[in-house]
């Protein structure tokens, strides 16, 4: 779906060194590395880390809704799992993207004052993941208050709607005879099978493909309207 494209491509790989700050509005007292800033906002890796164990149990809960996968079995595979990322990987640098991204993207929100979510709705989301994550040792290192955990899950939430409203706003179309000057440039491509099996399926590619230019151009202007900064810090030796 064009409004779960990957965030992180539109950012180039960050390059970061280990230094020390507090926790995200100095709510916990958890050393972790500096790695950019978003206007005023520092990004540390405890953020990352947060920012990481949320993504994943989104995407769980979301899994485990559309399957209906209720099961003893499957929950304690799930809390088996050791969900924290490695500082050097590669998953840890797009997260580093994905943390700045929601940034740029609400911050653009509350701008513009769209894609409100209510507090009921935060505190609904916060009240399950806490229950589910609350004896998993690699959330509860972290020392994440209730408050601190509303702010992220309500920047989560607002910026998936302003990218929602972004994405519709753009009214991207392809017509028939766009579809098919694409297809005619390539029929081997389709197997020279005839042009209506696959007219739906080009103009959903270029709508995909347009919108996702037009939103790394969005998101260029954004990083230079907030003036995103890569810190970089020489650890002692």
């Amino acid at each position: 779906m064009i409004l779960l494209m990957k965030l992180s491509v539109i950012f180039p790989i960050l390059f970061f060194a280990i230094g020390l700050s507090s926790g995200a509005f100095g709510l916990s007292k958890v050393q972790s590395a500096t790695l950019a800033q978003v206007g005023s906002y520092v990004v540390t890796s405890r953020d990352v880390e947060i920012s990481s164990l949320m993504e994943q149990w989104f995407l769980l809960a979301k899994k485990n809704d559309k399957l209906k996968d209720k099961s003893k079995d499957s929950s304690e595979k799930n809390n088996k799992k050791d969900l924290t990322l490695d500082i050097k990987s590669s998953d840890f640098q797009k997260q580093v993207n994905l943390v700045i991204a929601e940034l740029l993207v609400m911050s653009e929100a509350e701008n513009f004052s769209v894609a409100q979510t209510s507090t009921a709705e935060i505190q609904k989301v916060s009240s399950s993941f806490t229950e589910e994550m609350k004896n998993r040792p690699e959330w509860t290192r972290l020392e994440v208050s209730p408050t601190e955990l509303e702010q992220n899950i309500g920047r989560h939430l607002r910026a998936k709607e302003f990218l929602k409203f972004k994405t519709e706003s753009m009214g991207m179309q392809v017509s028939d005879e766009e579809a098919k000057k694409f297809y005619d440039q390539d029929k081997g491509r389709f197997n020279n099978l005839p042009f209506e099996n696959f007219k739906e399926s080009i103009k959903e590619y270029l709508i995909t493909r347009d919108v996702q230019a037009k939103m790394k151009d969005w998101f260029d202007v954004l990083r230079k309207k907030y003036k995103v900064k890569i810190l970089q810090f020489e650890s002692d030796k």
